[in-house]
């Protein structure tokens, strides 16, 4: 069997919405063999690229087409692709918890890889480095909440903000909390352990 017939039947398997990049394939080939199918199930239309080395296999409405991928997963696989991690800007995170209701002019995240920007599905995403205390958690529900009181910079940050946050950790995000409270920002600590005592 080909190593295309081998993608297709594992693209079918897995279903319509799924997103992938090469290395996803690298069990059913060499690197040069799996670029050259992705390349000829692109120009058929059974692939589509959304970004730099980003695939998905698209779901199909019968009124509009093609829809768009989930920009999330899309992330997801790109970062899987380069072997660098994404958390939300603090902006990003702070809306995300209903805690502001502004709103990022861009899709902005912050990464353990160097600053850049991409587009994905057709969205601009802006990828800025930050250093590891400020990129704890990421991949998490903490290291979402972790960017939220970020958010609030040098400000007293308001017992109903951490209430608010503390209401949604379940047992798992508030262990998961507790373990990185001393490893991240020493000004955040003071917060992390008001929102243990709210949980």
């Amino acid at each position: 069997m080909t190593v295309q017939n081998n993608i297709l039947i594992r693209l079918q398997k897995q279903g319509r919405g799924k997103i992938y990049c090469l290395n996803d394939f690298l069990d059913l080939g060499s690197r040069n063999a799996i670029g050259v199918v992705l390349y000829r199930l692109t120009l058929k239309g059974i692939l589509r690229r959304i970004g730099p080395g980003v695939y998905d296999y698209p779901k199909i409405s019968s009124i509009v087409g093609p829809l768009s991928p989930d920009i999330k997963a899309s992330l997801d696989t790109y970062a899987r692709k380069n072997g660098c991690v994404f958390t939300p800007h603090p902006l990003s995170a702070a809306h995300s918890l209903h805690l502001t209701t502004q709103v990022p002019a861009i899709l902005t995240y912050l990464t353990d890889g160097i600053s850049h920007t991409l587009t994905l599905g057709g969205i601009k995403i802006q990828l800025i480095h930050a250093c590891p205390k400020k990129m704890i958690g990421a991949g998490k529900k903490v290291g979402i909440v972790i960017q939220a009181l970020r958010y609030f910079g040098n400000k007293n940050i308001p017992n109903a903000v951490l209430k608010k946050i503390a209401a949604n950790l379940n047992k798992n995000d508030q262990k998961d909390l507790q373990a990185i409270r001393l490893k991240t920002i020493k000004g955040l600590i003071p917060y992390i352990d008001k929102i243990l005592s709210y949980a």
